[in-house]
């Protein structure tokens, strides 16, 4: 029973960890030249969300 409990998390994070890795290395290949406009739509994101924080 502990070992059944054990394993499904540890398998679950190793997923996570291979899409989040996947996913990192499709950003780079597909969105390198649009690297900067994608940052600043986030940065802008990130204020509009602190804005509404502060509100």
């Amino acid at each position: 029973m502990g070992k059944m409990g054990k394993n499904p998390p540890i398998l679950l994070l190793m997923f996570i960890t291979f899409l989040l890795g996947f996913l990192y290395q499709l950003f780079f290949a597909f969105f390198d030249g649009r690297l900067n406009r994608i940052f600043l739509i986030i940065n802008k994101i990130i204020t509009i969300n602190k804005l509404t924080i502060y509100l």
